[in-house]
């Protein structure tokens, strides 16, 4: 996995995304407030605590927000992992963490060039999938 884009967004003015292919795959994680997405023809309320998943090829835009707290995560992978497009209430206590070590980490070199990002974000997607797993065997 190849994380290139990373972005903490916090309580900023955000203009519409426009409607677009996207050629990589997309994390959105709301840590606050909501963000309202449209992938492939359906609308998609991110809610605190919701993550969005956009896979590759899929035809993205995002309404314009304002007051909300989210980090957005654009990477490229040889495998497509296997999530839902919204994935409700999976800003865990891990979750949270990582993509708090990923703050960091892009506060202090200002680059997604790092090995560092790499690794989290594979742990990232691993942690997810555990988390999907562990809900649908018991939910």
């Amino acid at each position: 996995m190849e994380l290139f884009y990373y972005r903490h967004g916090v309580n900023r003015t955000q203009p519409e995304m426009t409607r677009k292919i996207i050629a990589f795959y997309e994390i959105t994680a709301v840590f606050d407030g909501c963000l309202e997405y449209l992938v492939d023809g359906d609308e998609y309320p991110v809610s605190k605590g919701d993550i969005i998943f956009i896979k590759k090829g899929s035809v993205r835009s995002r309404r314009p927000f304002s007051g909300a707290n989210y980090v957005s995560l654009n990477f490229y992978a040889d495998t497509t992992p296997d999530f839902p497009v919204l994935i409700r209430g999976a800003v865990s206590d891990t979750v949270y963490a990582l993509l708090l070590a990923m703050d960091g980490i892009f506060r202090y070199t200002r680059s997604t060039e790092d090995e560092r990002f790499s690794l989290l974000l594979e742990c990232l997607v691993k942690q997810l999938s555990a988390q999907l797993r562990h809900e649908a065997e018991d939910p």
